[in-house]
């Protein structure tokens, strides 16, 4: 990521210059045709977010704790098969409701499971936009407010105190008392002057750049826009952050070990028992039929099942995150909770990363 904004100099060249190589202008800003032109070359100003491959979601369940018990559904595909054969076999009545009543508590369990992975991935998304939708913008000489995914590369964006950034933007104009909050990506609670002149600084350290997300906190400006959507500073963090290998939390092994024994003890077991009843029907007729055998595979199977496990797990993430919440901390999800749970020390040089960039008065003498 280094390399890519070593190697730009939209911050180092004149005003004219910048404005020369995206076809834009100070007081006109871009035309709609160039502006269509821009976004096909350079693309929408939205920061891409990694969608889950098919395949990703079963794999998935061998990983949380609240998707590794769903592998014991795998146990309920197991004594479903079990129940079908031995209903097919008898025709007793008893175990096809036996069948039926499988296969309902198999769908509830994998309608819950999803419904929770949904409304758990929504919440995560309109945490995601809370970013504003509109800017003002400088477009075929007329100031209007335009969807912050539709500006291009060469769009002139006017800014003031309380707006955010909406875009990597070369600033040409500013006010004397402008400053930006960075925070969101250094974590440091200073406020950045803006300027318009370069200083020589690199590209993400630059003076006269405003990066996307980041807020102006006093002042008023008028920028070009450099970089849009995956391009941006936030928008390459956000690329790394996707891409990064996410590790299993000591709870995940442990779950991830008790599923692992209860299938391979409840599979061996029923292949030792089916054997068993092999033999006894071979060699004592009429003592126990094929249908009775795959009905008693099919309770050993159920019975293997800690159906109360997932409501542990969940009931005991519930009742930390709820202690958390009591000393003003937040887990962003159940995961943090799980990695919590192994640690003792949080050392950390960025006082605006753990806060929220205030400091309170608890006395006066």
């Amino acid at each position: 990521m280094a390399d890519f904004f070593e190697t730009l100099d939209y911050h180092a060249v004149s005003v004219e210059e910048l404005c020369a190589m995206f076809g834009t202008a100070v007081d006109h800003g871009l035309d709609n045709v160039a502006a269509a032109h821009n976004i096909l070359r350079y693309g929408k100003n939205i920061i891409a977010k990694k969608k889950p491959k098919p395949y990703k979601s079963f794999r998935d369940l061998w990983k949380s704790p609240t998707k590794v018990v769903q592998r014991f559904m795998l146990l309920f595909v197991l004594g479903i098969i079990f129940a079908i054969l031995s209903w097919r076999l008898d025709r007793q009545p008893i175990v096809l409701s036996l069948t039926i009543l499988l296969i309902i508590i198999n769908l509830c369990r994998a309608s819950f499971f999803r419904f929770q992975a949904w409304s758990t991935s929504r919440i995560m998304k309109s945490i995601l936009y809370l970013m504003p939708s509109e800017c003002l913008v400088i477009r075929e000489g007329r100031m209007s407010r335009l969807r912050i995914a539709d500006l291009a590369v060469g769009d002139i964006v006017v800014l003031s105190a309380g707006n955010t950034v909406p875009a990597d933007m070369r600033l040409i104009e500013a006010s004397d008392d402008l400053r930006f909050d960075r925070s969101v990506l250094t974590g440091r609670s200073e406020e950045i002057e803006g300027i318009v002149e370069s200083r020589g600084e690199a590209f993400t350290e630059a003076r006269n750049i405003a990066l996307m997300n980041t807020q102006v906190t006093n002042g008023r400006a008028k920028g070009v826009v450099v970089l849009t959507g995956d391009c941006t500073v936030i928008g390459r963090i956000s690329k790394l952050t996707n891409t990064a290998r996410k590790e299993r939390t000591i709870i995940q092994e442990e779950i991830s070990r008790l599923t692992s024994i209860t299938i391979i003890v409840a599979v061996l077991l029923s292949v030792i028992l089916l054997s068993r009843y092999s033999s006894l029907l071979a060699n004592h007729k009429g003592f126990i039929t094929l249908g009775e055998t795959f009905t008693l595979l099919t309770s050993c199977i159920a019975s293997a099942i800690p159906a109360g496990i997932s409501l542990a797990v969940a009931l005991v993430e519930s009742h930390i995150a709820r202690g958390m919440r009591k000393v003003s901390v937040l887990p962003k999800s159940l995961s943090t909770i799980e990695a919590l749970g192994c640690v003792t020390i949080i050392c950390s040089d960025k006082t605006g990363t753990l806060t929220q960039n205030k400091m309170s008065a608890m006395s006066a003498g």
